[in-house]
């Protein structure tokens, strides 16, 4: 996890031993809640769209460490995104059981990819089924996000640039 680099948004970890054929990790405690229970598919909490892109883009600096060192977290879901009393300040990307190295298979626009999702899910409490359901206050906030998850259209690179996308609605 060292690999993984350092970024606030992500827990520190303090050392890492085995001990009986069984391996162990000390890190940081994480307090606060995830933003949402499992996957996209389990309502939450709805929270405005300002709120949203901020904590989506602190989402994507901590996965700018990661690619940095040549991984993908692989599962930025609701679950595995901690916050304190909603503060994006003290957002936590956690869980890097499902993280892989980077390679032509495993590509940084999945982790892009679900940081959309992120977002939408965290402005309507839900990710819906089909995507003509969404409604943003923010036309402009809604075609970012959107474009992002159609297959045929070009997409950002990295996390920097999805970010720059982003910045406009914060």
């Amino acid at each position: 996890m060292k690999a993984y680099g350092k970024s606030p948004f992500l827990p520190t970890i303090y050392d890492y031993f085995e001990y009986k054929n069984t391996s162990f990790i000390v890190m940081e405690y994480i307090e606060g809640k995830p933003v949402g229970k499992g996957d996209f598919k389990r309502p939450s909490e709805k929270k405005d769209e300002k709120l949203s892109v901020q904590i989506t883009i602190n989402t994507l600096k901590s996965l700018t460490s990661i690619h940095k060192g040549g991984y993908i977290h692989n599962d930025i879901r609701p679950k595995n995104i901690m916050l304190q009393n909603d503060n994006p300040a003290t957002l936590k990307v956690i869980d890097f059981t499902l993280a892989k190295e980077l390679s032509p298979k495993h590509l940084i626009q999945t982790d892009l990819r679900d940081a959309a999702r992120l977002c939408i899910f965290l402005c309507h409490g839900y990710f819906p089924d089909s995507l003509s359901e969404l409604q943003f206050k923010n036309d402009k906030l809604q075609s970012t996000l959107l474009n992002f998850l159609h297959p045929s259209n070009e997409t950002y690179d990295q996390s920097s640039d999805f970010i720059a996308a982003l910045q406009p609605f914060v």
